[in-house]
């Protein structure tokens, strides 16, 4: 019993005898071999995002004149941001998009200092900065966009004219 198991399965597999299970009737009533295929999804790939929106916080005032993590000293009256992923010296636009009067109001900051990557915030902004974006002590939804160095330079705030 058990030899003549093992010919009708190496004949199955040879394809020597006809095997129903992978069988299918045409229209013209002949059969022929289909091996049951999954149908798979074809994901189209995403256009990854040019740009972040999310709440900015803002430095406390014990940091004023401490080491930033690009080797400089943290001034609160220079706009200056912390990120946590973003390579330090990225030039950045920044919008505010919170529903009030200020909203579109645009500037441009270097990313000069690290936060924390567990922090609920994707951005930290010298008080200056958020000054001038009219920040509060609550916070304030953003949109950041990477610049390229022309358009930052075109737009630079803390240089000296």
């Amino acid at each position: 019993m058990n030899k003549k198991r093992l010919l009708v399965i190496l004949l199955l597999q040879l394809g020597l005898i006809f095997n129903p299970v992978y069988a299918t009737t045409t229209a013209s009533g002949s059969t022929s071999k289909k091996k049951h295929t999954k149908k798979h999804k074809i994901k189209h790939a995403k256009k990854p995002k040019n740009y972040m929106q999310g709440q900015a916080s803002f430095y406390a005032p014990k940091f004023n004149g401490r080491k930033m993590a690009n080797g400089d000293r943290y001034w609160d009256d220079v706009y200056s941001a912390a990120h946590a992923k973003l390579p330090l010296g990225t030039k950045l636009k920044v919008t505010n998009i919170d529903n009030d009067s200020d909203n579109g109001k645009v500037l441009y900051v270097e990313v000069t200092d690290r936060m924390s990557s567990r922090s609920k915030y994707i951005i930290d902004f010298s008080p200056a900065a958020a000054k001038y974006l009219n920040g509060t002590g609550r916070g304030l939804r953003v949109k950041l966009q990477v610049v390229n160095n022309a358009e930052f330079e075109s737009h630079d705030m803390n240089r000296d004219d």
